[in-house]
């Protein structure tokens, strides 16, 4: 990136001074900085933390070379979070820095073209450090490329690999399901007589499912009577909860019909993936929005409506 990330605040005076995950609150936004998604697919970016005057008067502090590992946002505030390590606190107060800052450059979160940047630094008399110099120039080690399925454990990895027998493929739905974050009921091999696998409840809703350890499934007439039989029979029981039903497979060779859904092992195992890297800030809400909307829960939808 030829940009570099201004941070600033008044919160404590060693507030950039000791590595932190830094969160601003209120109305600021991570939509303040337009290029959002690219400076965060970027990071480690550099950084500065700079002190200012507001309830407290910190603006004669010096200013701090950081290293922006990491930005996420707040899905419901859209409040911007920062991770970042310090490199070294500089020899100049930050007040002497924004007296040369562009006007743009004052708010909380800004970002700064890079030779703009060093020419400021030179005219205060900074000599910045060479590891932020690097960062700079884009000089750091190479990322080598993750792939998602990378992010998971070769227990849920097994679901798609067709090694797993009917039951252990059930028992391992379930698994996922339960890591993803509903509260399941596993019935199927489990329990005796004529029932679906399992019920996936989220608050209100919930997904009654057959499990089918299959590469290519088809529905049949009589798996798709089945599985409406069975949804009938849990909205008696859960009268209070909106009940849809669902096949699980690894993939369908056709499109659902009859109104169940197909889910796809490969997208729960993508949604647990994406559980992982947004942690806290995960949760199935969502879910309810595709399933009224008769939505397949494919990748595409996944990015849509989780990821930032």
């Amino acid at each position: 990136m030829n940009q570099v990330v201004l941070l600033t605040t008044d919160w404590a005076a060693d507030y950039w001074h000791k590595p932190k995950r830094a969160q601003f609150t209120g109305k600021v936004s991570y939509r303040d900085l337009p290029n959002w998604s690219d400076l965060a697919d970027s990071c480690p970016l550099a950084g500065l933390g700079i002190y200012y005057k507001k309830k407290n008067d910190y603006s004669r502090r010096p200013f701090v070379y950081i290293q922006i590992k990491g930005m996420s946002y707040d899905s419901g505030t859209a409040n911007p979070f920062f991770t970042f390590e310090v490199i070294q606190a500089s020899s100049t107060s930050s007040d002497a820095l924004r007296s040369r800052l562009p006007s743009e450059n004052l708010a909380l979160i800004s970002t700064i073209q890079t030779d703009d940047l060093l020419r400021i630094l030179r005219e205060v008399g900074e000599q910045a450090p060479a590891e932020w110099l690097q960062l700079v120039a884009g000089k750091t080690a190479a990322k080598t490329p993750v792939s998602w399925c990378e992010y998971l454990g070769n227990y849920f990895l097994a679901l798609e690999q067709g090694t797993l027998s009917d039951n252990e493929f059930e028992d391992r739905t379930a698994f996922l399901l339960k890591a993803l974050g509903f509260k399941v009921t596993s019935k199927g091999h489990n329990i005796q007589g004529p029932y679906e696998d399992g019920i996936a409840f989220h608050e209100d809703i919930g997904i009654v499912y057959d499990c089918k350890n299959s590469q290519n499934f088809a529905p049949t007439e009589d798996d798709i009577r089945a599985l409406k039989q069975y949804a009938t029979d849990e909205r008696t029981i859960h009268s209070d909860k909106t009940l849809y039903s669902a096949f699980i497979s690894k993939d369908f060779l056709k499109p659902p019909q009859q109104d169940t859904f197909h889910l796809r092992i490969e997208s729960l195992l993508y949604l647990l993936f994406i559980k992982l890297i947004k942690g806290s800030e995960f949760n199935l809400n969502p879910v309810k929005l595709i399933l009224q909307k008769r939505r397949e829960l494919d990748r595409k939808a996944i990015d849509e409506y989780w990821r930032p």
